[in-house]
């Protein structure tokens, strides 16, 4: 082998190792470790025209006052929430509570939730009822995420008013390789009048607490006194995101998971 071509070959391998660090970086020891994604997260509105083709009326409350419904999921789909998978399709996994709760693990239908209530994404808590349906969606594999989108429509007050006075679209997302998790809201009717929403958020009952996320144990606080006496407007969007354990979470407000 000539001496140019030993050359050659040596600087081909060294542009090889320093794409490969380019793309992995290094931990200790000098071993490759693949980096997090970059957040989806990005800033703004996203709407949603809350079209219902594909989607799947979930079963038993309809019209329901204090009542629970499991979403489906496939086996495809791991979420975590505080270290614990309710994808995947296990059985007691995720479910909407009727009073504006996002619900894991044990199926729940109390009104005023505390943090020892269950555990869950308190997203507007209060004594609603689900007015017509709700209704979810097969789940959707773009690139490296998988999502799972669901639809509430519910009354204000479940004693009063009519249906579809609040409507909001949830997407829970998960990036299969690096493990981020997202939860993105699209309020269609919430307290603003572009779609004639009308919706309170009052403080109902000792917390205080209508948008917040519990472990079981203890209110995150996570969203902090943003929607504390008013829900959020019409046409308007905000992503939780977390780790690939469903710990550490993060609320972005007036933002969308673009993706």
């Amino acid at each position: 082998m000539s001496d140019n071509q030993i050359l050659v070959d040596v600087v081909a391998i060294r542009e090889t190792q320093k794409t490969t660090r380019g793309l992995f970086g290094r931990g200790s020891f000098g071993r490759p470790v693949v980096r997090r994604s970059e957040s989806i997260v990005t800033p703004g509105n996203a709407t949603t025209t809350m079209d219902t083709t594909g989607g799947t009326v979930l079963p038993g409350i309809s019209g329901a006052d204090d009542s629970f419904a499991y979403i489906p999921t496939t086996a495809d789909f791991p979420f975590f929430f505080f270290g614990t998978n309710y994808g995947s399709g296990v059985a007691q996994g995720i479910y909407w509570n009727t009073n504006n709760v996002l619900g894991f693990g044990a199926g729940n239908s109390t009104i005023s939730w505390n943090a020892n209530t269950g555990i869950g994404v308190l997203c507007g808590n209060y004594d609603r009822r689900c007015d017509p349906n709700a209704l979810y969606f097969p789940i959707q594999s773009t690139g490296n995420f998988r999502i799972l989108r669901f639809q509430a429509n519910f009354r204000n007050i479940y004693s009063s008013g009519s249906g579809n006075e609040g409507r909001m679209e949830v997407r829970l997302i998960r990036n299969i390789v690096s493990g981020d998790q997202y939860i993105e809201f699209r309020i269609f009717k919430g307290s603003g009048g572009a779609n004639g929403g009308l919706i309170t958020t009052a403080g109902y009952g000792a917390t205080n607490n209508n948008w917040n996320i519990t472990n079981g144990t203890t209110f995150q606080n996570t969203y902090g006194t943003t929607f504390l006496s008013t829900f959020p407007a019409d046409n308007t969007s905000h992503v939780l995101s977390c780790d690939a354990n469903g710990q550490n979470w993060v609320f972005t407000n007036t933002s969308y998971a673009n993706i």
